[in-house]
């Protein structure tokens, strides 16, 4: 198993409310490298007595690029806290303790026992959850790089100032068309300065 490509960060894409009382956790893993991961969570507070640790809530791989996969689950909050770390299984056969600290031998029992080793979601409040209107669902968005776009008004260009296209590779101190809202508006254009 690849462990270089072990990654998570708390409190980002990785680990974050999803609704009012459930939590979304990733874990990312080179591709094709994992068979199996499980989530190691519970109350913070709780470590010892209720020793959680020693069982896992099994995560689903939900997505893949060329070079990684990402593993996912949902946590229910009850408290609004959380401690975890994952027990990854590659292909292999090995199986890591990978948390806060880094990554250990999934035998390896003080790393286990040790709370401050784990990842740790001190607190959730509603506050904290992005809350997406619902008319967003149903919207088509799109982004505007005026850049992309046609000179709108040569008159205020500088002294040597280069045509789109002038360069098959530009030079960094090449200086090409200053574009402006005028350009943007310019309907004539052909349709490749539109979608660039």
């Amino acid at each position: 198993m690849d462990l270089a490509a072990l990654y998570h960060r708390p409190e980002s894409e990785f680990a974050y409310l999803y609704t009012e009382d459930t939590v979304h956790i990733r874990l990312r893993t080179k591709k094709d490298d994992v068979v199996k991961v499980n989530l190691l969570a519970g109350d913070t507070y709780l470590h010892y007595s209720e020793a959680w640790y020693q069982t896992g809530q099994a995560m689903t791989k939900v997505a893949t690029s060329d070079i990684h996969d990402y593993w996912q689950c949902e946590w229910q909050l009850a408290p609004n806290r959380l401690a975890y770390a994952f027990r990854v299984q590659g292909n292999d056969g090995e199986q890591v303790f990978y948390c806060d600290r880094g990554v250990y031998p999934i035998d390896d029992h003080d790393i286990l026992k040790q709370v401050n080793a784990y990842f740790r979601l001190p607190y959730f409040h509603e506050i904290d959850r992005v809350k997406t209107p619902v008319w967003v669902k149903d919207t088509v968005w799109y982004q505007i790089f005026p850049e992309r776009f046609a000179n709108g008004d040569p008159t205020n260009d500088p002294e040597n100032t280069l045509p789109w296209g002038a360069r098959k590779h530009p030079r960094q101190d090449d200086f090409y068309a200053i574009t402006n809202l005028k350009s943007v508006m310019m309907r004539d254009q052909p349709q490749e300065m539109w979608w660039a």
